[in-house]
């Protein structure tokens, strides 16, 4: 039934396939819809998740990693042949908005403005501590 649903569609009868091209044409809309309101100028709406723990600069609050945007994603420029966006989301908190980029250099995000990262070493601490364990095993 899902099958039937995608494929089948209603073309009224002034429509014309050299002068429309598409249905979403005709109709005057695009295929994402209210998501490319400014597609004209490169920036199209996403669902952004927070990659990791951060502050808000505007109301100082803490922002769990894992929390999900409406962010606009924009195309600023390339690494090599790598595309380097930017998104811009504002704060559930408060009326603070994040500008974060992608950065493909360092495989990770760097956080441009309007926030700024908790950093957290949990992982190298884990390592030294272990570390330190199995050296008081070897000793002893």
């Amino acid at each position: 039934m899902g099958e039937r649903k995608g494929t089948n569609k209603y073309y009224p009868p002034d429509f014309d396939p050299r002068v429309h091209r598409s249905l979403d044409a005709y109709h005057g809309t695009h295929a994402l819809r209210e998501r490319a309101k400014k597609i004209g100028q490169g920036v199209i709406v996403i669902r952004f998740e927070m990659p990791y723990n951060i502050w808000c600069g505007g109301c100082g609050r803490h922002v769990a990693m894992g929390v999900r945007y409406n962010a606009e994603k924009k195309k600023v420029g390339m690494y090599y042949s790598t595309p380097v966006y930017e998104f811009n989301m504002k704060c559930h908190l408060c009326d603070q908005r994040y500008l974060i980029r992608t950065d493909p250099a360092n495989f990770d995000y760097v956080i441009v403005s309007g926030a700024r990262r908790k950093e957290q070493r949990w992982i190298q601490q884990r390592m030294v501590k272990s570390r330190r364990r199995t050296a008081r095993q070897s000793v002893a």
